[in-house]
């Protein structure tokens, strides 16, 4: 296994625990809104929600991750190196970390994760993901 594949594996690794509290993070939001509009958006209504609505806007930061992390992954020809890597984690730790997270994300954030369980289960497996990669 050259490093690059193994650059490649653990940013895939790392897009897998993602997109899991991406879509639990969504789907938390898409609940808060149908909460105060009192009524159940379709699937499409709800992806385009997620793509327009000013509500979902904090969620983007992790979207955008998402699509480099997978522009990253994609490239056959010039596979993501351990330098690549490491911009992925310090990215990731910033988004994630109280310190240096925005105040908008970090509110909503927080909110989603003291209410659902399995989010905060989502997100840790996720930190731990990124604590194995730091060292």
């Amino acid at each position: 296994m050259t490093n690059s594949n193994t650059s490649t594996e653990k940013i895939n690794h790392l897009f897998k625990h993602l997109l899991r509290v991406h879509k639990s993070l969504l789907d938390f939001q898409r609940l808060v809104m149908e909460s105060l509009d009192q009524k159940k958006y379709s699937p499409y209504e709800a992806l385009q929600m997620a793509i327009n609505h000013p509500d979902f806007a904090w969620l983007r930061k992790i979207s955008g991750v998402m699509a480099l992390m997978d522009e990253a992954t994609s490239d056959k020809k010039n596979p993501p190196d351990e330098n690549k890597l490491k911009d992925f984690v310090r990215l990731l730790n910033d988004l994630f970390t109280e310190a240096t997270q925005d105040p908008d994300f970090k509110r909503r954030f927080d909110i989603a994760v003291s209410r659902d369980p399995h989010l905060a289960k989502e997100v840790a497996d996720l930190k731990a993901a990124l604590s194995e990669l730091k060292s």
